[in-house]
């Protein structure tokens, strides 16, 4: 399963018909109140999240995410680039950070590299 968290109706529901589309069970949310309690899913093999969210960064969750799920790989996904956030991401090799738009190539090989 990947669970996509993004506050961005439209690109949101396009990721996720594309991920139906090609074989993958999503699980969608827009914020992350919205999202059940981690320690509930299971089967989970990526998560894709925004940086830009509206409770909290996208960072911060994929941190809290990763000490629920540490085997599972995650993509941080932003339209800002910064070194800060570049620096963030680099320290924490649980995550792969991309640009909107993404390039649903690489994140197709992504996938198939946490599956």
């Amino acid at each position: 399963m990947v669970i996509l968290l993004d506050n961005g109706d439209e690109f949101r529901d396009a990721l996720a018909a594309n991920l139906i589309e090609d074989g993958h069970c999503v699980k969608e949310y827009k914020r992350p109140l919205d999202v059940p309690p981690l320690e509930s899913f299971e089967g989970v093999y990526m998560l894709i999240v925004d940086q830009h969210l509206d409770q909290v960064s996208g960072l911060a969750f994929a941190d809290g995410f990763h000490r629920v799920h540490p085997s599972v790989p995650v993509v941080l996904i932003t339209v800002f680039a910064s070194d800060h956030l570049d620096a963030e991401v680099t320290a924490r090799d649980f995550i792969t950070l991309l640009f909107k738009p993404i390039d649903y190539e690489n994140l197709t090989r992504l996938r198939a590299r946490a599956r």
